[in-house]
């Protein structure tokens, strides 16, 4: 990315935790022409894992055009990493922070659907998970 166009680029990062529509968030940006998104949905830049260091400074991973006016990150995980947001708040003190919330009750219950579709639990019934 130029100069000229690094400066007239602002990041948007998507944050919140699992089953609170930060995929649909991340798709629904990532579908405008003046928003640039990597294929890979989450980055882990600012979060701080030796295994998703990168050699690029931010902005230079993303490819830009003359329309892009945003690019995106979607890492839920820079909710609850200590110093994630105080890492992007140092390297972009304009950027837009979008929090995706969701009632914890039915966030509770897809969480659970979602973690016995994928095996992580047994025929448990959710009151018993919730237990432990």
């Amino acid at each position: 990315m130029n100069d000229q166009l690094a400066s007239s680029v602002r990041p948007i990062f998507i944050i919140g935790v699992q089953k609170c529509m930060t995929t649909f968030c991340h798709n629904i940006l990532a579908d405008s022409v003046h928003v640039s998104a990597l294929k890979r949905k989450e980055l882990h830049y600012y979060d701080g894992y030796p295994n998703y260091s990168y050699c690029l400074p931010f902005e230079e991973l993303f490819e830009v055009c003359d329309k892009t006016k945003y690019v995106l990150d979607s890492t839920p995980s820079y909710s609850v990493v200590p110093g994630a947001l105080e890492r992007i708040h140092h390297n972009h003190p304009n950027a837009i922070i979008v929090i995706c919330t969701r009632d914890k009750l039915k966030r509770t219950i897809s969480q659970y659907n979602h973690e016995r579709r994928n095996g992580f639990i047994g025929n448990e019934d959710i009151l018993s998970v919730i237990e432990k």
